[in-house]
């Protein structure tokens, strides 16, 4: 595109921006066809398409790590470790 517009000059950068305009909407347009043909799911499955499970807040470490005994950590709120600014 760069010797184009070289060689050509100001009318030949009229003729680039069609060009980089028109592969925009032609790859923009293939991408929405293969995101439609996949399918859109609020489910979210791994990699073999498996469902995964999703947890909500307060289940016990044991249920979600599988282990007898297991702890899981406390939230902190986010910026909770770092200095305040005075």
């Amino acid at each position: 595109m760069t010797l184009i517009v070289t060689t050509a000059g100001m009318v030949s950068t009229t003729w680039v921006q069609f060009i980089k305009g028109t592969m925009l909407v032609l790859l923009c347009a293939f991408i929405t066809v293969l995101l439609l043909m996949r399918g859109i799911t609020t489910r979210p499955t791994d990699a073999s398409g498996k469902e995964v499970r999703i947890l909500a807040r307060g289940v016990p470490a044991p249920e979600v790590t599988g282990a007898a005994g297991a702890t899981v950590l406390p939230e902190d709120g986010a910026g909770q470790a770092s200095p305040t600014c005075a």
